[in-house]
């Protein structure tokens, strides 16, 4: 869980960022970064000084060692699918994951995440999305899982 203080700054830029906290099972930290038409949230470790930027708000597995985040267009920075980053030997890898409008992602282990992506057949022939309210049944669940040190979903049921 990210333990909140606010703390002001701004940066160069016209950058702002807000210090969200940290995961103790793995050090690592997380700052919220606001530019004019952009955001990020930056995972830094606070003993080496790496970081690396998410496009969605950070999920730690259940070890702090994968983080996840997931967008569905609906923020400033039009960030839409999956991103895994693996912490691991001081070093931040990331892997993103195309995944249509993703939410609701829970870790089941550190080895599966589970998620809402929305369903192919809300799309027209030439792949937009079709006009008007989408139902909650148009979400379909479904896993992201690593397999021999990579992350792949699951194709979804139509």
């Amino acid at each position: 869980r990210l333990k909140t203080r606010m703390v002001d700054g701004d940066g160069d830029g016209g950058e702002e960022f807000e210090y969200l906290g940290g995961w103790a099972r793995s050090g690592l930290e997380v700052v919220f970064v606001l530019r004019y038409e952009d955001l990020a949230w930056r995972l830094i470790d606070p003993r080496s000084g790496q970081s690396i930027e998410m496009g969605g708000p950070p999920l730690a597995s259940p070890s702090g060692k994968a983080i996840a985040a997931v967008g569905d267009d609906s923020l400033i920075n039009e960030f839409n699918g999956i991103e895994i980053v693996d912490y691991k030997d001081g070093r931040f890898e990331s892997q993103a994951i195309d995944a249509d409008y993703a939410c609701d992602p829970v870790w089941l282990s550190d080895e599966v995440l589970q998620l809402k992506v929305l369903s192919p057949k809300y799309r027209d022939k030439n792949g937009e999305l079709l006009a008007g309210e989408l139902p909650p049944s148009a979400w379909r669940t479904t896993k992201v899982v690593r397999k021999n040190g990579e992350w792949t979903l699951v194709a979804p049921k139509p």
